[in-house]
């Protein structure tokens, strides 16, 4: 995706998924996604402790996350689990 100067750009992930089954793996894999061809947002279940995972994860592997504390943070709090 290219950079345009001041756009930005968001999706709603359970679009992708509509009247799929295993939808919540679907949304997942979609956020990472997005992430990757740099998409600046997304439309998402905040509860879904799942996918809050998978944000901060991605997060620190795109080099988002100085020094991985917030994924370092997440891990001691026990939001992310493998």
């Amino acid at each position: 995706m290219q950079d345009i100067d001041g756009v930005h750009t968001t999706g709603g992930l359970s679009n992708i998924s509509y009247g799929l089954p295993q939808r919540k793996i679907i949304n997942r894999s979609f956020l990472l996604m997005m992430m990757a061809k740099g998409f600046d947002s997304a439309i998402m279940d905040p509860l879904d402790k799942d996918i809050m995972a998978v944000l901060k994860t991605g997060e620190m592997l795109a080099g988002n996350d100085d020094y991985c504390m917030n994924f370092l943070k997440a891990v001691r709090a026990e939001e992310i689990k493998a």
